[in-house]
């Protein structure tokens, strides 16, 4: 190519790692949770390293209702980046949905270690609690730190309800 002038990049094979990446995010852009999940897989079978697929194929299992199977996804991500909020916060969520109480309870003990440290974000929260209501799903997010998370800085706790199909219905 002449200066100036980017090259295209070449198209990556069909079986190659950034084309099943590609086909999984599209399948869970079309809500088609189960291909992507398979997909992930697919590329965790190719890269077991890959953060990102590992906490792709946790959010399709979550999609699925496979509370259990996040759980173990978000784990082994945390596996390959210890102590990543984000992280932490889905393995929260994901525990407390497939009622696993000791992933719940070291997850949470872990999270108290690193605000202790200094190393989680003042608006950092997470689900701590859930129970179904009236064909929906209510959700506690704990905010482990009193302050900058919202207009009370009191508010410990907040109460979202969520439908079926996991959308917030009322905060």
């Amino acid at each position: 190519a002449a200066a100036g002038q980017s090259v295209p990049a070449a198209p990556s094979a069909p079986g190659s790692l950034p084309s099943k990446l590609r086909q999984a995010a599209t399948a869970y852009q079309q809500k088609d949770f189960t291909r992507a999940r398979a997909l992930y897989r697919d590329a965790i079978a190719q890269d077991p390293s890959n953060v990102q697929a590992y906490q792709m194929e946790a959010q399709c299992s979550m999609r699925l209702k496979d509370y259990a199977a996040g759980a173990e996804s978000y784990l082994r991500a945390l596996q390959l980046r210890p102590d990543a909020p984000h992280l932490l916060a889905s393995l929260m969520w994901a525990s407390t949905l497939a009622s696993l109480t000791s992933v719940h309870d070291s997850t949470r003990e872990r999270i108290r270690v690193l605000q202790r440290e200094g190393r989680i974000r003042k608006d950092f929260y997470y689900v701590f609690d859930a129970f179904d209501i009236d064909g929906g799903n209510v959700q506690v997010s704990e905010f482990p730190i009193l302050e900058g998370h919202t207009e009370f800085p009191w508010q410990r706790y907040q109460f979202d309800l969520i439908n079926l199909s996991l959308q917030l219905v009322y905060r």
